[in-house]
């Protein structure tokens, strides 16, 4: 029973932490507008199909892991899935681990999509993630 107490109050202690690091970069304040803004940019960049524009905004990793074609093929993909862009919906944020993520939900013809957008500081796309597909 004790052994079991030490590993929920470990647990807990886990949890309260990394809900301190996801609110907190250190101890400034995080300006999501910047973030967000990059984000709404980037998701209108593929639906314009300029998806050269959109790749420039990788970072240098990014750009290896995922090739304009691939792009093509990735927003391709959603459109199969979701129908045509027609607008941002919402944005909600993380900060983990140095990386500044916006999950930006948007609408679509058929259904929602949300896209986790990770940027690294300095507001270069460093990961791309399709996180559902959400009846709106």
């Amino acid at each position: 029973m004790k052994k079991l107490s030490v590993i929920l109050l470990t647990l807990l202690l886990v949890l309260a932490i990394g809900a301190c690091a996801a609110t907190e970069n250190g101890n400034q304040e995080i300006d999501w507008q910047f973030y967000n803004t990059r984000a709404e940019s980037f998701v209108s960049l593929m639906a314009r199909d300029s998806f050269e524009a959109a790749f420039s905004e990788f970072d240098e990793t990014m750009q290896q892991a995922l090739p304009v074609a691939e792009l093509r093929n990735l927003w391709d993909l959603i459109i199969a899935q979701a129908g045509e862009y027609t607008s941002t919906f919402e944005f909600e944020n993380l900060y983990y681990d140095g990386y500044f993520i916006s999950f930006v939900t948007s609408w679509h013809e058929i259904s929602g999509v949300t896209l986790r957008v990770v940027f690294s500081e300095d507001g270069q796309v460093a990961g791309l993630f399709i996180d559902g597909y959400p009846a709106l």
